[in-house]
C-alpha cells in the first residue's frame, strides 16, 4: 500500500533467490508474500509480511513434498482466498498459508496441462463499476497456447466455465488485464 519501504534481512548469507511474490487482501488483512529458493534449488521458503505494519510475520521453510515447492509457475490469489496458486505437473493447486495445506483446483473447460497462472483483479474505490477478479490460466501444446479467463471466483476457485478463451502462437509468459475505462478522475 506504499506506506512502508523496508529491507528484509532474513537471509544474511544471500543464498536465496526470489522466484515469486504477491499480495493478498482477504478478511480485511493485507499480506505480502515472497517465495524464495536456496542456491542449490533444494529448498523453498515463504516469507509472510504484514503490510499494515511493514513487519516480517514469518519465514517458513516449505516441505519439499508440497506442490508449491516444485511449482513451475506461482501466482498470488488477490482477494477471494488466502491462497498462493501453484502449477505443478500440469495441474493447478492452491497453497493456503494460514494452515499450510494444499488443494487441487479443478478448472471447467481445461483438458490439457496447465503451464501458466495469474490472478488479475481491480477493486474500484469509486463504486465497483469496473471491478474484476480473474483467474487466468494457459495450456501449451507445441508452439500454440490456449488461454482461459475465469471470473465468479469463490474461495479462489472458479464456479463457472471460462467467460473468454483465446489461442495464439508462442508461449504465455505474462498477462496484464486492466479496465479499458476511466475510474473517477483517473484514466
Amino acid at each position: 500500500n506504499c506506506r512502508y519501504a523496508m529491507e528484509i534481512i532474513a537471509d544474511p548469507t544471500s543464498n536465496e533467490t526470489c522466484i515469486a511474490s504477491g499480495i493478498n487482501r482477504t478478511g480485511g488483512t493485507e499480506t505480502v508474500w515472497y517465495l524464495t529458493e536456496d542456491a542449490a534449488k533444494a529448498k523453498r521458503f515463504l516469507y509472510l509480511i504484514d503490510s499494515n505494519f511493514g513487519e516480517l510475520i514469518e519465514k517458513r521453510p516449505l516441505d519439499p513434498s508440497l506442490h508449491i515447492s516444485n511449482a513451475t509457475c506461482v501466482a498470488a490469489c488477490g482477494g477471494s482466498a488466502a491462497y498462493i496458486y501453484a502449477v505443478d505437473g500440469g495441474r493447478l493447486y492452491g497453497y493456503g498459508w494460514e494452515n499450510g495445506t494444499e488443494v487441487e483446483i479443478s478448472l471447467p473447460g481445461i483438458s490439457g496441462n496447465i503451464t501458466f497462472v495469474t490472478n488479475q483483479w481491480l477493486c474500484d474505490l469509486y463504486g465497483g463499476t469496473y471491478d474484476f477478479d480473474n483467474l487466468i490460466v494457459a495450456e501449451q501444446k507445441g508452439d500454440t497456447y490456449s488461454i482461459f479467463f475465469y471470473d465468479s471466483l469463490v474461495g479462489g476457485v472458479p464456479t463457472d466455465a471460462p467467460y473468454m478463451k483465446a489461442q495464439g502462437k508462442g508461449k504465455i509468459v505474462s498477462v496484464r488485464r486492466t479496465t479499458p475505462s476511466a475510474i473517477g478522475y483517473f484514466n
